[in-house]
């Protein structure tokens, strides 16, 4: 049987250690990733296989210093989420530099799988008290769409979903809700990357 691979990479977003409970701060509340697969692998004759590398706390400067977990993996797609922490005051990188940073990431994936798919992936905004650490977080979401343009690759823009979203949703101002993720991310993803499987 084929098997299309993907290879989820981001931040705390991806790993789903952010799904927070109102009141109680970031809790592990699970993955969207697992319900992902399961909707990519509706109809498909291919073998759908989903990998989570999300690092909790970092950006993208970790992701290109630590390629080498994924690249090996040769997986069919990657998929890059760094946008919350690389536009974090507290850790913050020119929008020049995230570039760059996908840039070595994706050269170093190609020269290993030259069919491998990258796509860039727009999350939730920060709302609340968290905007302070993150005021142009909107500039990191347009730099990943055209960066996505300029380079040919794919985009999965969840940013559009979350018009007049609040703290219900997102009860610490970064980390959404499992089911508020699940329902925003799951159908976007499957719209961009479900044609791609066989």
């Amino acid at each position: 049987m084929a098997v299309f691979d993907i290879a989820f990479v981001g931040t705390s977003l991806t790993k789903g250690s952010g799904s927070a409970n109102p009141g109680s701060g970031p809790v592990d509340g699970g993955s969207w990733i697992p319900k992902t697969q399961r909707a990519l692998q509706a109809g498909k004759k291919s073998l759908v296989k989903t990998y989570n590398f999300g690092f909790p706390g970092q950006n993208s400067d970790y992701g290109l210093a630590n390629t080498g977990l994924f690249a090996p993996l040769r997986a069919k797609a990657y998929v890059f989420e760094f946008c919350i922490n690389d536009g974090a005051t507290t850790q913050l990188l020119s929008l020049a530099q995230a570039r760059q940073n996908l840039l070595g990431m994706a050269n170093q994936i190609l020269a290993r799988t030259p069919d491998a798919k990258i796509a860039l992936m727009t999350m939730n905004p920060a709302i609340g008290s968290a905007v302070s650490v993150r005021p142009n977080i909107s500039d990191y979401h347009e730099n990943y769409r055209t960066y996505a343009a300029s380079q040919g690759w794919l985009l999965i823009d969840n940013a559009l979903t979350w018009g007049g979203v609040t703290t219900t949703q997102i009860p610490d101002g970064v980390h959404p809700l499992l089911a508020e993720v699940e329902s925003r991310l799951v159908p976007n993803i499957v719209s961009v990357l479900g044609p791609l499987i066989e």
